[in-house]
């Protein structure tokens, strides 16, 4: 039997509904998908990262909120503007593990944050030896994370993964299906070896991957369909 996953980034909730950019309305944004998400009967909802703009626990509040109009299980990462104010949104049905198992899939979530005040990412040691920990021979593996590692010719490529070398370098030894990744605010697919590499757009709003910032009025979210032995992705986008 099949498994849908959804997968929803930079959602960029804050205390006061701040617009983004002096413009973008984070909130209204996110709700104009919520239906389309309700629709999508996901088995599981993964959110990767930058679900706060101000780290504030009141925004954790309204993204635990949020994400209570789903009743499957939900799955967490911290991105660059989140705070350690993340557990707020902790609950029975959204948790932040290293490791989830799926029929015969596994997904292992690493952390990419710095630390408070860094846009940029770094992946410390204990977080790469996760991947040999919780890899499995007998399944198909995914990472999940929250940076790009793989310049994209962007601005956003001011804000990439510091050690991307040495992640790649280290990632190439296993054979992953997949890895997704937030972060760039667009959705797109690239390569590492062989390992198909999908971003994921933002439901707030797009970056064009141009060298200076270009907003682009667009929202979304993937859609991952879990076979026995493979898997099917979708990029859903919506014109705002």
């Amino acid at each position: 039997m099949s498994k849908k996953i959804l997968i929803i980034s930079d959602t960029h909730f804050s205390k006061d509904n701040t617009l983004l950019f002096n413009k973008v309305d984070t909130e209204r944004n996110i709700n104009l998908l919520t239906q389309d998400i309700i629709n999508e009967y996901p088995d599981y909802i993964f959110v990767l990262g930058d679900i706060s703009q101000d780290g504030t626990t009141e925004s954790y509040l309204k993204a635990q909120n949020y994400l209570n109009n789903f009743s499957c299980p939900k799955q967490i990462i911290m991105g660059n503007h989140d705070s350690n104010n993340i557990s707020t949104v902790l609950s029975d049905t959204i948790k932040m593990s290293p490791v989830i198992d799926i029929d015969n899939h596994n997904f292992i979530f690493l952390s990419s944050y710095k630390g408070e005040g860094y846009d940029e990412g770094f992946v410390t040691n204990a977080e790469i030896e996760k991947i040999a920990k919780y890899y499995k021979p007998t399944k198909q593996n995914y990472l999940v994370i929250h940076h790009h590692f793989i310049k994209t010719g962007g601005i956003i490529d001011n804000w990439i993964l510091d050690n991307s070398d040495v992640f790649c370098n280290y990632v190439n030894k296993f054979n992953f299906k997949a890895i997704f990744h937030g972060h760039v605010h667009n959705g797109y697919v690239k390569e590492l070896g062989q390992t198909k590499i999908y971003a994921t757009p933002s439901t707030c709003i797009q970056f064009a991957l141009t060298k200076e910032l270009n907003l682009e009025p667009i929202i979304g979210y993937q859609v991952i369909n879990l076979m026995e032995q493979s898997y099917e992705q979708r990029t859903i986008t919506k014109k705002i």
